[in-house]
């Protein structure tokens, strides 16, 4: 980007008293100045006072072109983003955050029928960010909206196993009646935990909490679990969880057995930086398309959407293409994000169900369409293209534990076969070719040194004191 030249800045500035309704072309040229030049602080924040006063000019002309490529084309998620531009968050956690309070939303009501088995449209979201770079507040203005909308379920950040069932057994809701669709009873609930390290942390009375809520994501039936205090039964359970963490403490947060296992690929992990709108003073927008009340009034219509969503023929050719093509595609190849390719093509169909439910209008919400479809793919590719950055950080913690483990194990033991280490380490998820690689570290380091054991004469490895 290239510094603006005073007369052009002027320009956009006279341009924003003239009275009445500017032209196409104008507001295309104070788009385009504001996304592809650096303009200085004081003219921006007149910039955006301005633009903030006139009706017919939407705060959305101030996103960069990246940013407008993958911005909704119409609905709730362009509108929460017209309403959420004066909130200096990144782009993309403010719209996975909107994304988030239309699948809560819409809770278990819809589905698609995918003969196996049922895709519900629950979304587990993680926002890893820098402290301070706005993780929190972009999920709680759509906490805001979500607790105005009936018989929406919020969780406590801060649970346990048997908490967690317990809640989810209790939950009972009459059946609704949405279009001669009868809605039966679910346990349907949000989990939203600003600190993930507080949501599942690794102290022993959380132990197994993963674990269950890898059990819950698919939203089966019925789900049965016996506790110490007794056996409970989840009728129709759906979950979605918005949490958030910095890559310093998302490997600290979650256990170290969950790497490798399901639980990871079940996770749209959002990873940004810091957004590039600086706010000095913050302003709620009150234009009556996207103001508080208004999109409260949109997510509550979205609510009563209920019935089986069906593919057009054109959406059922696309997604065979793509399925063939284009599904085991994937811009980063980060130890911890396997399970998550194996289930791309369900995370795309769970996306392009929110979409779809956002752009069209009565019955049509039902059949995906191709444009729900493609710019469900386009947000989840771009996501992906950072994701990867969250867990450069976590192998390498992850990488240096199993490291420092499995040199203890060696060296507290003095004399180790290699089916031992093997067996000791399967119990972290540490495969067999991770344990080779680290054994060749320490040999090479000349830490250890092998042979065979006395005892049966096996291969194994002893401490060099």
């Amino acid at each position: 980007m290239n510094p603006i030249s005073p007369a052009t800045c002027e320009r956009v500035l006279r341009k924003l008293e003239l009275p009445g309704k500017l032209s196409d072309e104008d507001v295309a040229f104070i788009g385009a100045c504001c996304r592809e030049y650096v303009i200085p602080p004081k003219k921006l924040s007149e910039i955006r006072r301005r633009i903030s006063k006139r009706e017919d000019i939407s705060p959305l002309v101030l996103l960069t072109a990246e940013e407008s490529e993958l911005l909704p084309k119409r609905g709730f998620l362009r509108d929460f983003i017209a309403y959420t531009m004066s909130v200096e968050s990144p782009f993309l956690w403010l719209l996975w955050s909107a994304i988030g309070a239309v699948s809560v939303s819409l809770r278990r009501q819809i589905h698609l029928d995918w003969q196996w088995y049922t895709i519900y449209p629950n979304h587990w979201l993680i926002f890893v960010g820098p402290s301070g770079a706005g993780k929190s507040i972009s999920s709680k203005i759509a906490m805001r909206m979500l607790r105005k909308v009936p018989d929406i379920n919020i969780l406590a950040g801060e649970t346990t196993p048997e908490a967690l069932i317990e809640s989810l057994a209790s939950l009972s809701e009459p059946p609704v009646f949405a279009e001669q669709c009868v809605v039966e009873p679910t346990a349907t609930a949000l989990i939203h935990a600003d600190e993930l390290a507080v949501f599942l942390g690794k102290q022993k009375y959380k132990a197994g909490l993963t674990q269950l809520l890898t059990q819950l994501y698919d939203c089966d039936e019925d789900f049965e679990k016996r506790l110490r205090s007794g056996k409970f039964q989840v009728k129709s359970p759906c979950l979605s969880i918005i949490a958030a963490t910095t890559p310093d403490d998302l490997s600290e947060a979650i256990p170290s057995s969950a790497f490798g296992a399901g639980f990871m690929g079940r996770i749209v992990f959002v990873v940004q930086q810091r957004g590039h709108r600086s706010v000095p003073f913050p302003k709620e927008e009150q234009n009556t398309s996207y103001s508080l009340a208004s999109l409260t009034a949109s997510l509550c219509d979205i609510s009563k959407l209920a019935g089986q969503v069906e593919l057009s023929q054109e959406a059922y050719s696309w997604y065979e293409e793509w399925y063939y093509s284009a599904r085991r595609f994937m811009v980063t190849e980060e130890l911890g994000l396997a399970g998550y390719q194996s289930r791309r093509h369900v995370h795309l169909l769970r996306l392009a169900m929110i979409y779809q439910a956002t752009y069209a209008e009565g019955n049509d919400r039902l059949v995906l369409d191709v444009e729900a479809l493609e710019d469900a793919y386009n947000l989840l590719l771009h996501t992906e293209m950072q994701m990867g950055q969250a867990f450069q950080q976590v192998n390498q913690t992850v990488a240096g534990k199993v490291y420092r483990r499995i040199s203890e194990q060696i060296r507290k033991r003095k004399t180790i076969t290699h089916s031992e280490l093997l067996r000791l380490n399967s119990a972290y998820g540490v495969a067999a070719k991770d344990v080779e690689e680290i054994v060749k570290q320490l040999l090479a380091e000349e830490r250890i040194k092998t042979g065979h054991t006395k005892a049966g004469g096996k291969r194994g490895y002893s401490w060099i004191e």
